[in-house]
Order: C-alpha cells, then sequence, then structure tokens
C-alpha cells in the first residue's frame, strides 16, 4: 500500500498534464500512486496520461465515457485509491519539487491527523511566481477553500462519506466538512507544495457570470 495517492482529474489540460504529472512522479518521495481520471477529454490529455502509465506501473489512468466535470472525477479516482492518504491535484497545476517528503514528516510529526493543510503559490502566463496568500500560521479555516491544498488520511474520507458535488464550487462542502467535522484531528504545514499556474485564457474562478452564485447552494449544504 503506498503512502500517498494523488488524483487527478484531467479535461482539455494536454498542454499543463504532462508537466503537472511529472512533478508528482519527480517527488523525493516516491511512496505513491497516480490516479488519472480522464473526463472524456476531447485533446490529448488521455493519451499523455496513458504515456506516462506505459512507463511508470505508479500511474493508473481512468476513463470516463462522458464528461462528468471536476467533482465527479475526483470522486472516482478517490474510490479507486489504495493509499494511506488523499492528495486532490488539478490537471493544470503542479507538485513542488520535495512536497511530499515535507508533507509526510508533517503527518509524522502531528501524529498522523485526518486533515493535513498546506500553502500554496501562484504563477501567471510570464512566469512570475507569487505567494499564495493563505496566512497557515493564523487561522486554518481562513485558507483558501480548495481539494489541492490539504491531504486526508483516506480512511477517514471513508468513513465520513466526504465526497465532491457535481457543478461548480465542488470543493467546497468535503474540504469544509473535514476541516469542521466533530472530532477531526487538523494539523497545518506552513510551507507552499502546490503551484497554481494561471491559464492564459482565464479560468471560471476570474470568470463573471451567474454560476458563481451556486457558491451559496454549497454552504447551505453545510
Amino acid at each position: 500500500m503506498a503512502r500517498f495517492s494523488v488524483v487527478v482529474p484531467a479535461h482539455r489540460v494536454q498542454g499543463y498534464l504532462r508537466e503537472c504529472l511529472d512533478s508528482v512522479l519527480d517527488q523525493s518521495c516516491g511512496d505513491l500512486e497516480l490516479i488519472v481520471v480522464d473526463d472524456a477529454s476531447p485533446d490529448a490529455s488521455a493519451a499523455i496520461a496513458a504515456e506516462c502509465a506505459e512507463r511508470d506501473p505508479r500511474v493508473q489512468l481512468v476513463r470516463i465515457p462522458a464528461h462528468a466535470g471536476p467533482g465527479p472525477a475526483r470522486n472516482i479516482g478517490a474510490d479507486r485509491a489504495t493509499g494511506t492518504h488523499l492528495l486532490f491535484l488539478d490537471g493544470d497545476d503542479l507538485l513542488l519539487p520535495g512536497a511530499l517528503e515535507a508533507i509526510a514528516a508533517a503527518l509524522d510529526e502531528a501524529e498522523d491527523p485526518d486533515v493535513l493543510l498546506f500553502g500554496h503559490d501562484r504563477v501567471d502566463w510570464w512566469e512570475s511566481v507569487r505567494a499564495g496568500g493563505d496566512d497557515l500560521a493564523g487561522d486554518p479555516l481562513a485558507v483558501t477553500v480548495a481539494a489541492w491544498n490539504r491531504v486526508f488520511r483516506r480512511v477517514f474520507w471513508q468513513e465520513r462519506r466526504l465526497a465532491f458535488s457535481d457543478g461548480p464550487y465542488e470543493d467546497v462542502v468535503p474540504v469544509r466538512r473535514a476541516t469542521l467535522a466533530e472530532g477531526a484531528r487538523t494539523a497545518v504545514l506552513d510551507k507552499a507544495c502546490v503551484r497554481w499556474r494561471e491559464r492564459r485564457g482565464g479560468s471560471f474562478a476570474k470568470s463573471p457570470g451567474r454560476e458563481h452564485f451556486a457558491v451559496i447552494g454549497r454552504y447551505e449544504e453545510l
């Protein structure tokens, strides 16, 4: 059994995916399995993942016949996971060098918490890197609400029946429930472990529209 199961949903990320997967496979802590979920991507994302799987037995490619969205894709990957800890990474982001080694050490120091939050940074199209802006030394609940800036103990994830929602802001409910759950043990690693790559064409988070009202419904679910 691997220590880390890294789940990567892939849809229209062919220009980013190879570097994303390499950032996981090149980690100094190699005790991992990498589950790439092809969310019926119309580009070469599945081919890139299949190539990685051919050259590295730690990689598993799961194909979805119809586009489901990042939430359901992550759920499918989590169901396939066998590692002791779950880490979700978007296909256009990077796991920074030494991240898993630092996360493993922090998990050991905190005596295997249910949730470990960690930092991130951001890089724009012009390769300018800046801090993510989270104050991890302050209130852990004030960090960016995302699936990719924390690691979950897999048994805890399963016992609490955590799952990503279908549609926008799919990560609000599970990450908040995991952190706020009664009896949950949470720890913090004040170190940037993920690099959020901002696309030249923008992203849903930065695009205006009424779709963003979906976040209200997510918090109502809590």
